[in-house]
This record gives C-alpha cells, sequence and structure tokens, in this order.
C-alpha cells in the first residue's frame, strides 16, 4: 500500500522525468541549430559536403555523417515511439481481461485498473512525444534544422578546389587522385611539367655537393668545400640524395635529404582542420635529368614512419604549395611553379589500406622485340612495361660506357659507342631510352635520334644485335621481407622490393638477388641471370618515316548525354612513344570555369584536371597504343557542358614520327563517326585514307590540323587553338541559360 506520501513522490519522479527530456532535447539540439543560423559561405567541395567534419570518418568506416546529437534525437523519438505501442498493447490487454472476465468482479476490477494505468501511460508518452516534437521541430523552423539529417542551406556547388593543376603544372604523381587500397610502406611521387628548384623542397640535411669532377656521385661538404662544384666561391649544395660516410651501416632516416614540409604537406585528411596540421615526415630524394642540366622534374618522397593503420583504412591528402620554386633561368629571380594559373596550389587524397606491398615487379612487355624476322628501326625508343610504378630515382638517368647510372644497360655485339637517356613516363610504368645521336629531322622538322649501327648508312640490309639489361637491386637478406631492395643499387618499385627479372610465378616466387657483375656499364655472362632481366633484339639500318594517325575514338564525335566519369578513349595506328602521350594529350572544357550565382556572388569551377594513361592492344601481330584520358567528372553539378580533347603534332609513335598531319576519324554521310585508316609508301608518303577527315593533305599548313564536329565548319584547319575558336561558338556549341 503506498501513502500518500509515496504517490506524492511517485508523482513528482515521472513530472521531474518528464521534464529532464524536455531539458536534455533543448540543451543538445540548441547549441547545433545556433551553430547552423550563419549563413553559410562557399569554400569548397569539402566545406560544403562535410558539415560537421565526419565524412572521412563515414566513408571509411561506414558511419552515418549526421551529428550525434541528431542521432539521440532521433533514438528518443524511436524511444517514445516504441513506448506508445506498448502502452496500447497494454489498453488492449487491460480491455481483454475485462472482455473474458465471465462477470467475475476481481478480474473485471483488475482489467480496470490496467486499464487505467495503461491509459494515464499513454497520455504521458504522448505529451513527452508532443512537447519533443515541437521544440525540435520550432528550432529546426527558426535555425535551419531538420530532423532528415541534412541542412537546410545553400545547395552545394562542387568546383574542385585544387584540383585544375594536373595535366599542365602537375604532369603525374603516385599514388593517383582517390586511389584506394594503397600499400602501407608506398614512396609518393611527384613529376611535375618544368623543371622545379630542389632547394624549395628538399633540405640538404646531410650537407653534400656536386662534385667538380662532373660526376654525379655526392660529395660530403667538408671545410671549404674541397672537391665541390663552386659558385662564387660557395659549394653547390647535392639536394634530394643520400650518403653514407665510410665505415657507417646506411640508415635512410639519417643520411638523406628530407622534406621541405612548407612545400609540400602530407598528412591524414581527418587532422587536417587541426592547428598546426601534424603533417608527415618524409625522406626526399630527386630524380636528376636531361644529362649535364641537371633538371628535376620527378621527386619521391619516402615517409619516416609507415603510412596508415593495420586496422583500418586511412585518408591522406598530399598539398603542393606555392613556394614550389620553378628551376630559374641565369640572371632570374625564383618563381612559383603556380605562377599565372588560376589557383596557386595542388591537392589530392588518397587511402591507404591495411597491408603491406612485398611483392616484386617485373617486365611485362619490351619494345623492339625480339623477333629476329621483325628487326627494329634505327630511330626506334628502346621500352620497357612493367607491370607496377617503379621508383624514378633508380630507372631514369643518362647511360654512356662510363656513365655512373648503369641500372639498365644497353649494349651491342660491335662493342659501339651506345648512349643516351631512360625515362620514365605512364604512372612510372614504361621505361624508354632515347639514343643521344642525332640522324636527321621528322615530319615536324624536329631532330630525330639513332641507335647506332656498325655499318655504313646506305647498306640497308645490315642490322646490329643490341641486348638492355634492367638490372635489379641488391637485397637486404630479410626473410619477412624477401625482395626488399637496397636503396639505389638497381631497379625496384615505390614500395622498396627489388625487380623479379624472372617472374617468377605468384604461388613461388625466389628472391635469387642481384648477380655480381664484372664491368658495370656492359652485358656479361653472368648479369643474364635471376632476377635481372634482359633481352636480345636487332636494329636494322633503316628508319621509320611514317606518320601516325588516330584510328578510333570514344565519346564518337558531338555524341550526348555523356556519364560523368566516362573515359575519353583513343587508338592510335601503331605504338607510340609513351613520354610524348603524357604531354601532348589536352583536353578542354567549355565554357571554361563556368560560374553560378549563389546569393549574389559567382562561385566559379576550377580548371578541368586531365592525366593520360596508356595501354597495348596486340591484333594480328600489331601493336596499337590505347590512351584513356582521366579526368575530372564531366558536367558536374547537372550542368551541361562541352569537351574538346586535343592532340597536338608532337604527339610522338615509338620510332619518334610526329602526329603530322593530324589524321583521324570522320564523319559518314549520315553523321555518324567513321574508323579511320591510312596506307603509307616506304618513304612515308600517304597512298589512300579512308573513314579520316576528308581532304587531309600531306603536307600544308594551313590544313594539316583534323577539326571535327558533325556541324558545317572547316574540317581542315591551321593548328589547334584555330579548330578550338571555329567550335567554340553559340552554333555549334550552344550554351543553355
Amino acid at each position: 500500500m503506498l501513502t500518500r506520501t509515496d504517490k506524492k513522490l511517485n508523482w513528482l519522479k515521472k513530472t521531474t522525468t518528464l521534464f529532464a527530456v524536455i531539458f536534455v532535447v533543448v540543451f543538445l539540439f540548441y547549441p547545433v541549430a545556433n551553430s547552423l543560423a550563419a549563413d553559410p559561405v562557399f569554400q569548397g567541395p569539402q566545406e560544403q559536403t562535410d558539415i560537421y567534419g565526419l565524412q572521412p570518418v563515414a566513408d571509411t568506416i561506414a558511419l552515418t555523417q549526421m551529428d550525434i546529437r541528431l542521432v539521440i534525437a532521433r533514438i528518443i523519438r524511436a524511444v517514445l515511439g516504441l513506448l506508445g505501442i506498448i502502452a496500447i498493447c497494454i489498453v488492449l490487454y487491460a480491455g481483454f481481461i475485462i472482455m473474458t472476465s465471465g462477470g467475475n468482479e476481481e478480474k473485471v476490477t483488475y482489467g480496470k485498473r490496467i486499464l487505467i494505468n495503461g491509459v494515464i501511460g499513454l497520455i504521458i508518452i504522448l505529451s513527452a512525444f508532443a512537447i519533443v516534437s515541437f521544440v525540435i521541430n520550432a528550432l529546426a523552423k527558426i535555425y535551419g534544422l531538420n530532423m532528415g539529417g541534412r541542412v537546410s542551406r545553400t545547395p552545394i556547388i562542387r568546383t574542385f578546389d585544387g584540383s585544375g593543376a594536373l595535366g599542365r603544372v602537375v604532369k603525374d604523381h603516385y599514388p593517383f587522385r582517390d586511389q584506394k587500397d594503397v600499400a602501407r610502406n608506398t614512396s609518393i611521387v611527384v613529376t611535375f611539367a618544368q623543371p622545379i628548384s630542389p632547394a624549395s623542397v628538399i633540405i640538404n640535411s646531410n650537407n653534400t655537393c656536386w662534385r667538380d669532377d662532373g660526376s654525379s656521385e655526392p660529395l660530403k661538404i667538408v671545410g671549404g668545400g674541397t672537391g665541390c662544384l663552386k659558385v662564387d666561391n660557395v659549394a653547390v649544395p647535392y639536394y634530394g640524395d643520400c650518403f653514407t660516410p665510410d665505415g657507417q651501416v646506411f640508415n635512410q632516416n639519417t643520411d638523406c635529404d628530407t622534406l621541405v614540409t612548407s612545400s609540400v604537406q602530407i598528412y591524414e585528411t581527418l587532422k587536417g582542420e587541426l592547428d598546426p596540421i601534424p603533417v608527415i615526415e618524409a625522406v626526399a630524394l630527386a630524380s636528376y635529368e636531361d644529362g649535364a642540366q641537371k633538371n628535376v622534374y620527378s621527386l619521391v618522397f619516402k615517409p619516416i614512419n609507415f603510412l596508415g593503420s593495420d586496422t583500418t583504412n586511412i585518408s591522406y591528402t598530399v598539398v603542393l604549395s606555392d613556394n614550389i620554386m620553378k628551376k630559374p633561368i641565369a640572371g632570374d629571380d625564383e618563381i612559383s611553379v603556380f605562377d599565372g594559373y588560376l589557383e596557386n596550389y595542388y591537392e589530392w587524397l588518397f587511402e591507404t589500406g591495411t597491408e603491406f606491398d612485398f611483392d616484386p615487379p617485373y617486365v611485362e612487355r619490351v619494345y623492339p622485340s625480339s623477333d629476329p624476322n621483325k628487326p627494329g628501326y634505327r630511330n626506334s625508343v628502346l621500352q620497357i612495361y612493367f607491370n607496377e610504378p617503379i621508383d624514378p630515382t633508380v630507372a631514369q638517368g643518362y647511360f654512356s660506357s662510363t656513365s655512373i647510372f648503369n641500372n639498365i644497360v644497353v649494349d651491342s655485339s660491335s662493342t659501339l659507342d651506345i648512349k643516351g637517356e631512360w625515362k620514365l613516363s605512364n604512372g612510372y610504368t614504361i621505361a624508354e631510352f632515347l639514343s643521344a645521336d642525332e640522324c636527321g629531322l621528322n615530319s615536324c622538322g624536329e631532330i630525330m635520334f639513332c641507335l647506332p649501327v656498325g655499318c655504313p648508312e646506305e647498306d640497308e640490309t645490315c642490322s646490329e644485335s643490341y641486348e638492355v639489361l634492367a638490372r635489379t637491386a641488391e637485397l637486404l637478406n630479410n626473410p619477412d621481407v624477401p625482395f626488399g631492395a637496397r636503396l639505389f643499387t638497381g631497379i625496384y618499385d615505390l614500395a622498396g622490393n627489388a625487380l623479379n627479372g624472372n617472374e617468377d610465378t605468384e604461388t613461388v616466387r625466389t628472391a635469387e638477388g642481384q648477380p655480381t657483375s664484372t664491368v658495370a656499364n656492359e652485358i656479361r655472362n653472368d648479369d643474364e641471370a635471376p632476377d635481372n632481366y634482359w633481352w636480345n633484339f636487332l636494329i636494322g639500318n633503316k628508319k621509320d618515316k611514317s606518320a601516325p594517325y588516330i584510328e578510333y575514338i570514344t565519346p564518337s564525335i558531338d555524341q550526348g548525354n555523356i556519364s560523368e566519369l566516362a573515359l575519353v578513349n583513343i587508338r592510335f595506328s601503331e605504338l607510340m612513344w609513351a613520354r610524348t602521350v603524357r604531354d601532348y594529350v589536352g583536353l578542354d572544357e567549355y565554357e571554361a570555369n563556368h560560374c553560378y550565382q549563389i546569393k549574389g556572388n559567382d562561385v566559379c569551377l576550377k580548371d578541368l584536371w586531365f592525366a593520360s594513361r596508356i595501354t597495348v592492344s596486340s591484333t594480328s601481330g600489331e601493336e596499337k597504343t590505347i590512351i584513356d584520358v582521366n579526368h575530372r567528372e564531366f558536367g558536374p553539378n547537372d550542368t551541361d557542358l562541352y569537351y574538346f580533347p586535343k592532340i597536338f603534332s608532337q604527339i610522338k609513335d615509338a620510332n619518334q614520327n610526329c602526329f603530322y598531319p593530324g589524321r583521324g576519324p570522320g564523319l559518314n554521310e549520315d553523321s555518324e563517326t567513321t574508323e579511320c585508316n591510312v596506307v603509307y609508301d616506304k618513304d612515308g608518303i600517304m597512298l589512300s585514307q579512308t573513314g579520316c577527315v576528308a581532304d587531309m593533305p600531306n603536307s600544308d599548313a594551313t590544313r594539316d590540323t583534323g577539326c571535327m564536329t558533325t556541324y558545317p565548319v572547316s574540317t581542315t584547319v591551321g593548328n589547334i587553338p584555330e579548330c578550338i575558336n571555329e567550335i567554340k561558338n553559340n552554333i555549334v556549341s550552344p550554351m543553355s541559360e
């Protein structure tokens, strides 16, 4: 039996609980609504789509992106709804007892008591639900909060801030944009379009200099810099190297130069809002190119500590700032690599998985082939296609019989004086060698370079036997990392795995390591052993003069309703020089930097980013290059825009013939895109063409560029800008209002 005091106390408890619920709701949601009261300012895609900074977490571990206070409110509503259902069930149960009492007064009384308690409980629950809903909805109406988890605010307009430099200032990088499941032991690589000043990115932590004898081996600066190359009596620092003093064990983290973190920031994306941002420290290495010019285009960053986690995927952001400077021309001041562009930085994200990469790289194909019935041409560019990205600091360099670089060796049966340079491209998966011996001009009037042959030039029947050796790296002899490579000793991938030259099967991989070579810049019998890779081929005493042309394209000419991420696909008539594909394929967006009106202010798209990747198709014994142009999504924000792929004449085939004139698919009578086919004679003169751009002459500077649209404009013009001007008009490319 309850006393009056007990009943009053029980009523007070219920009342207090009810008002406590109301108080908690107001306390939780008033700050949320108040924080949303300010008018949102557009800052870019990250700020608009990640209101509370939860999106990276949600993407990683599949949580809701709704604010936690909104989640609590929805839970309260759900609980009150469940209690209401229970109260209704109690009322129904009471009615059942009364209806089945059979006149039993005791059961009727018991049923009435349950009914009264159930109704009272239901009234309390409904009242609480009504009060909670009223408070939340009132706040939502005033401050723009709604219980769907979305915010009533300015429409989201994605502008793709920080991405437009790819394809212009930045030519390539690894990991690529938004790449997933990246190995935790990866290096990060960036390649610029122009030579940069390495001092703006790298700290000369090991205090080394360039030698005054012209060697590319670094020298420790001691005293006044004895033995160092000097300018104005000051030793010239060697940026982006490693140096281990004699008698000491190599330690990457102490013997190598380090990254200037104000120029290149690498950090966990979720920590990007912290002040200061906790950036990742890294070793910074430079790949020097163009022989004596010592130009730096590519940089390799090796994090001091492994990236990622062994339990969850982690997103990383890389920011290239305007502190990165171009290589100064003599007497000029340094200027930023972003000078003259819409944005003064470049930014991209990638995500590490939970695993390390211990799989070695291997060679997938080579050019010229080993087929003795198909000798290569003197003007061939030697090509090695790897199955994954290779570290450019060990696969690029000037090669000669006396060069320091000998990780990839070119040799001949006649011990000819072979010299030239190896360079990487296509996402660091293709190594290409261009000879340094000039041998005439191509159809664009540019110098061609030929591999030497040991016979008179007029004797086209002779040939020279060549061999190329890709030297694997020395092993660390760590059983846990069987292909682990010692730095700079040979070819390895971006996770530090040495080349698997004999391409062991996936189930049985044996790390044989690097055999001892008696002559570093020649190929001897003991070099032809696992895990080196080598192949032999013939070079005939002929030059190929047939210009490449485009056989097939997708999307087709003036095709509409293209998906946002549709690849631009270009199939050439033969193998192409990968380095030129990277530099001379472009993609324009029209209207460029399209703007949207947001509360009276212009919010504009940033430049369209793009990057080309190539694959090789083999049909009936013919190898042809297929170019896939990756890009920022087409028609963002549901906007109808036009896109103009551009292939410049400087793009060349694997025999250095330029894309001139610009022949490619045309249109048939039904305005459908056709497949182009051209027949040349032995001197590279066109004999016939079918399905190509109409009326394309062999040589006419005013009509050497194909310009294709289904609208009645000139199909052959003088250059690409002239073509772009023709199709950027309101008749050919009308812009919707």
